[in-house]
């Protein structure tokens, strides 16, 4: 009973440090979306998004071959930070892009998509991440972040300062 004990309190290699990255990756999104919607008032939606998307893709390419932790957090940061801004202009581009009649189903297959893509990678870190390799889990996020910057380099119309169609 006791071995079994011990066995269940030992770390995941997480540590301590959890509550203190988790802190941390939160701190990318409060400081990251202010920064990156300023960057989409001064040059656009299109080039944001592809900025952001570019971002997010070498912060997950990052992860996959990080060395020190000091590199994890920081590629984590950025690519927390990233997700959360480029899931912020899809929110605007996403109405300004489409004609009226069917702008309710653009919005709402952008949420869809963004629930999707959350619930998926949250149903991928424990089962993947922390029970087999990280290895794996930061190929599908690259993997993922790859198909979103092609996404994002097949849109072609910039909405700001135009009107609504």
């Amino acid at each position: 009973e006791t071995e079994q004990a011990v066995v269940s309190t030992q770390s995941t290699g997480f540590g301590d440090g959890v509550l203190k990255e988790t802190a941390l990756i939160t701190t990318a999104e409060i400081i990251m979306i202010p920064i990156f919607a300023f960057v989409n008032e001064l040059f656009g939606r299109i080039k944001t998004l592809r900025l952001l998307a570019g971002v997010m893709f070498i912060s997950s390419l990052f992860l996959v071959f990080c060395i020190d932790s000091t590199i994890f957090v920081a590629c984590l940061y950025l690519q927390r930070g990233s997700v959360q801004s480029l899931s912020l202009i899809l929110f605007i581009y996403a109405p300004e892009s489409f004609p009226t009649h069917i702008r309710g189903l653009s919005c709402g297959l952008t949420v869809g998509g963004l629930f999707v893509g959350g619930l998926l990678s949250s149903c991928l870190v424990y089962p993947v991440g922390v029970l087999h390799s990280f290895a794996y889990l930061t190929g599908a996020l690259t993997a993922a972040a790859l198909l979103a910057l092609a996404c994002v380099f097949g849109l072609q119309t910039e909405t700001r300062g135009a009107d609504l169609p």
